[in-house]
């Protein structure tokens, strides 16, 4: 089945068409005996310069392509197949990977939701008015018989999903990534009110943690998972400095579930923006230090208060403050040790024509922001391509209709992670299939 070609495609293919033309037409005018009409004789010498390439370029050319067109050219020789399986390029790929949001839909046929990739930036073809269709590019239902899977926490291409059995407790938990088709299950937890609040990594160790709140544990509990570890380790809820009252509370209450916000790494620190009532303007955000396992907060803008978000923004810390029904403001954290806040644009979505028609979901908040200033914005259950520098929005299409609360932010990756070669069972199938369009 044919498709389109991404752009990144053409401009590969073109590079080796005009290379490979240069070649042909320097050889035909010095290997030539015009006069003669006869062929000079090549050495090997030459023919090894003629078809050589500088690895540099291919690398550089390769890193700047999607993950569905690595697959693809990994078949074109084996110097391609090695160079892509090499730990420095997937590590490299990874990195300049653009976040896309994950969203969750339910089908009417079954239970079991189906994951669903919609990516972030709006392809340039073209298109007017205030309507754009995205196409998705679908991860597989992961299914078995009458088990069904809910999406808890990604990061970094690394997907937690929870098994859920009728009528079988305790769920299951799992770490998985549907490119490589490696899974791993977690340590089996006895605990019904616990809640992953984080999915992040720990640079200083090297290693993926899980961090969960215990709720009705008393005072504060939260337990840490290292990823291919056996068990779960109780942390005490230490603190950087002399907490304040009010950060005591929030702590005690526990950080919002990952599947509804997850928090932003930044600094080697989560943050959640934390608030008792909405009616009220005593929120902060609750940090984490992920080096030394404690607590701290910042201050925010006094205008925070009810619909609230932090954000990744131009590399910084970010917040979403919604202002009316259709308008929203993003601030800035220019200076992360003073805690200066800065409000930087204002998203206003009244192009799309009006509120959405059914009202799916209770967010109005911007997803992801990329680094060339358009943000995936959930309006009330609809998705909108709001630019920041033009001002001007489009509401996507092309999506399933019913959707949810739950919004993911997943970064492809082909990186290669020891702990999945640890875990081995035979109870469980998952699919073969990575990603299918």
């Amino acid at each position: 089945m044919s498709r389109e070609l991404h752009p990144n495609e053409y401009f590969f293919l073109f590079f080796f068409f005009f290379f490979f033309t240069s070649f042909l037409i320097f050889a035909a005018v010095h290997h030539r005996d015009w006069g003669r009409g006869r062929s000079l004789p090549e050495t090997r010498e030459m023919k090894r310069k003629r078809a050589y390439i500088p690895d540099e370029i291919i690398f550089d050319i390769l890193l700047r392509l999607p993950v569905k067109s690595i697959i693809r050219f990994k078949s074109v020789c084996k110097s391609w197949s090695s160079l892509t399986s090499d730990p420095s390029f997937l590590q490299a790929h990874a990195r300049r990977s653009t976040p896309a949001v994950i969203i969750t839909e339910y089908r009417t046929t079954s239970d079991s939701p189906n994951f669903t990739l919609h990516p972030v930036l709006r392809s340039e073809d073209g298109s007017s008015g205030s309507r754009i269709t995205i196409k998705a590019a679908r991860i597989l239902p992961l299914t078995l018989e009458s088990v069904s899977f809910s999406l808890r926490a990604s990061c970094d291409g690394l997907l937690c999903l929870r098994k859920v059995a009728p009528f079988s407790p305790p769920s299951c938990d799992y770490v998985c990534n549907s490119l490589t088709k490696e899974w791993f299950e977690l340590p089996k937890s006895s605990l019904r009110c616990a809640t992953i609040c984080a999915f992040y990594y720990q640079p200083a160790m090297k290693e993926y943690r899980l961090l969960r709140h215990l709720l009705f544990a008393g005072d504060a509990g939260y337990q840490i998972l290292t990823i291919g570890a056996n068990e779960w380790r109780q942390i005490r809820c230490t603190f950087d400095g002399t907490p304040s009252h009010s950060l005591l509370s929030h702590v005690r209450k526990g950080p919002p579930p990952c599947c509804l916000e997850p928090p932003v790494s930044m600094h080697r620190k989560l943050h959640w923006f934390s608030m008792d009532s909405p009616a009220t303007t005593d929120g902060l955000i609750m940090v984490f230090d992920i080096n030394h396992e404690k607590f701290g907060q910042l201050s925010v803008p006094n205008i925070c208060r009810g619909q609230t978000h932090v954000l990744e923004l131009e590399g910084k810390l970010g917040l979403s403050v919604v202002a009316s029904a259709m308008e929203m403001d993003l601030w800035i954290l220019e200076d992360y040790e003073k805690e200066v806040w800065f409000k930087k644009y204002r998203i206003n979505v009244q192009g799309i024509g009006g509120m959405p028609k059914g009202i799916r979901s209770k967010f109005f908040r911007p997803l992801v922001v990329s680094d060339a200033g358009e943000a995936v914005v959930s309006f009330y259950g609809d998705l909108v391509l709001y630019d920041l520098k033009r001002h001007t929005c489009f509401q996507i299409e092309g999506i399933n209709d019913v959707l949810g609360d739950f919004y993911f932010l997943y970064k492809e990756s082909f990186v290669r992670h020891d702990f999945f070669k640890m875990g081995h069972q035979d109870h469980v199938v998952f699919p073969t299939a990575a990603i299918s369009s």
